[in-house]
């Protein structure tokens, strides 16, 4: 009898949950909790800002159509 190999293993799938797990905490951790732990803008923080500048100067440049 031959064997079906394409069937993922219990434990194969069960370290690739942990390691999505993981990666998904450590973003969260760094982009989320440790700016609000700090006090500091973070790289998320700092990319809304940006983001918000460069639609208001866009914003004042066109005038609006009414």
């Amino acid at each position: 009898m031959s064997e079906n190999k394409s069937e993922p293993k219990p434990l194969d799938s069960r370290l690739v949950f942990i390691a999505v797990t993981l990666i998904a905490f450590i973003w969260v951790c760094v982009f989320i909790i440790l700016p609000g732990v700090t006090g500091k803008p973070g790289v998320a923080q700092e990319m809304q800002q940006d983001l918000r500048s460069g639609v208001q100067k866009e914003n004042a440049r066109v005038p609006s159509e009414k």
